[in-house]
């Protein structure tokens, strides 16, 4: 009888192996979060994110910057399991160098390898059903927790064994311990996320195009002939998986192949409602959109919708994501990210040659010098955390401070709010969070009028932009509003408080604290 019976139970065990696999886990110990912004709280702290990115548990509700949120999306699911992302306010994600015991988890732009960005989310079977442990979607023996068991302020997030026990192979029974179970708390959007769907276009550059999903061929490729499939990146050549972006004006671009051609529409018909993707002899112009769920649109998510009719829009052709599959535009965005479409600047030997044709340069005119205006250098006292910090280069223009750009970076270095600062050939690039490398042009200040508007486009996070005013001063030197660079930063890993403290005639610098513009 006994022989029976362990004999139906491995039948059972083996017939629900084979039970088909839904769009999200279903198994009833694992209750998830639906797509949105939370916190997360961990034995009564919160994650956040150190200056250098990390992820540890800190408790900042009474703090000016306040917790950390962070964007829950399902990533679909790639055979392995359910996956999930969690983005960070500057459009980074939650994910780890590599899996092994101890390895940080931290804030990680968007890279090629997204199962150390993607995660299997458990419910711990707790009441509430907002509890869930965190697993690498790279090895689901590994658990993401707070070290040590502690929970005090500055405790570490990392990854460590823990093998789920099992009731049958398809189905782990949750059992994480308390420091590795973490409640998803809802919350607002973070103050200045660009809405998805807010007209926004990429900067020229070399990118490869790929759907924001966890599935292994997501990669636009010109397969063959003029034809526009899903490729895997290792697959893919870099000369049919690169694309030039050039912006033409009016939220408009154009995506320009190694061999000169142009990504646009073709005139093989899907359906009754859409077209295939192709690679075409003229230009072809495409609105851009933004689909970023952080602040400033830094992850470089958009949808594409042809020009000539923006009720189209382009997506894959099948949830499945198979290798093969067209790339189409169709009147509808789809599921689970089928229209978000991740623009993955490329550098290096990753940029392909091209073919009887080379990318336009930047082309900046030369700004005319300001009438009537006289610079000075600044005469006003600044202070950051309670200390005197020395401004080597700062003017002032009719009582108003422009500091030099490195100097600004010098003086954060260090700080809740560093940041570096260099120029790629095209643009004056600020990274937020990474420490400045580099060094402030030694200048002699004295009274000139030589003042002039700066034209200088700025990258940061993806995104190119222009000081409305920035000044070039005695020289080809950019000078900056403080406050305008303050505002400009605000939500990044970078972002830092100025203002003026009348009673002690001073300006005050609080860095990591988003900006205000008045005493917090």
């Amino acid at each position: 009888m006994k022989k029976r019976f362990m004999s139906i139970l491995l039948v059972l065990c083996m017939a629900l192996t084979m039970l088909p696999m839904t769009a999200h886990a279903s198994h009833p110990n694992n209750p998830t979060p639906k797509n949105g912004w939370y916190y997360l709280r961990c034995m009564g702290n919160y994650l956040n994110l150190d200056a250098n990115g990390n992820a540890e548990l800190r408790d900042k509700t009474n703090t000016p910057e306040g917790n950390a949120k962070f964007f829950l999306y399902y990533l679909g699911n790639g055979g392995l399991g359910d996956a999930y992302s969690l983005e960070t306010m500057d459009g980074r994600y939650l994910g780890v160098d590599g899996v092994s015991n101890g390895a940080r988890v931290k804030a990680l732009a968007r890279g090629s390898d997204s199962h150390l960005q993607s995660w299997r989310l458990c419910g711990e079977n707790k009441p509430s059903k907002d509890i869930c442990s965190l697993r690498p979607m790279a090895n689901r023996d590994m658990i993401l927790n707070a070290s040590g068991q502690q929970k005090a302020d500055g405790t570490a997030i990392i990854l460590w064994s823990h093998i789920d026990k099992w009731v049958c192979p398809s189905h782990p029974v949750p059992d994480g311990p308390e420091h590795s179970e973490f409640r998803f708390i809802p919350t607002d959007a973070p103050a200045g996320a660009t809405a998805p769907g807010t007209p926004k276009t990429p900067a020229d550059g070399w990118y490869s195009l790929r759907f924001d999903v966890h599935e292994a061929y997501s990669i636009i490729d010109v397969i063959r002939a003029d034809l526009v499939e899903l490729n895997a990146w290792n697959c893919a050549t870099p000369w049919t998986r690169a694309f030039y972006v050039e912006n033409k004006g009016n939220n408009q671009i154009t995506l320009r192949i190694a061999d000169g051609r142009y990504l646009g529409v073709g005139t093989d018909a899907v359906s009754d409602y859409g077209w295939k993707v192709a690679a075409v002899k003229s230009p072809f112009l495409w609105n851009t959109y933004s689909e970023s769920l952080g602040v400033a649109n830094s992850h470089r998510k958009y949808s594409l919708r042809p020009a000539s009719d923006t009720d189209l829009v382009v997506r894959a052709y099948t949830v499945g994501y198979n290798l093969g599959d067209p790339i189409t535009v169709f009147r509808g965005k789809g599921a689970y990210g089928r229209s978000e479409v991740v623009f993955w600047e490329l550098s290096g030997d990753e940029i392909p040659k091209t073919t009887d044709w080379a990318p336009a340069p930047s082309e900046q005119p030369t700004p005319a010098a300001h009438a009537g205006l006289t610079a000075a250098p600044s005469q006003t006292s600044f202070v950051m955390n309670g200390q005197p910090v020395s401004v080597t280069a700062a003017y002032s223009i009719n009582n108003t401070n422009y500091l030099q750009l490195r100097a600004v970076a010098a003086i954060l270095s260090g700080t809740a709010a560093q940041f570096d600062v260099g120029y790629d050939g095209q643009y004056a690039v600020i990274e937020p969070g990474k420490p400045y490398s580099g060094t402030v042009a030694q200048t002699k200040l004295q009274n000139t009028t030589n003042i002039r508007p700066s034209g200088t486009k700025f990258k940061m996070n993806g995104e190119v932009f222009t000081f409305a005013d920035a000044r070039l001063i005695d020289g080809d030197t950019n000078y900056l509003q403080l406050r305008e660079f303050a505002q400009k930063l605000s939500g990044t890993a970078s972002q830092f408080n100025v203002y003026y403290d009348n009673a002690a005639g001073q300006a005050v610098i609080q860095p990591g604290a988003a900006y205000t513009g008045t005493a917090s």
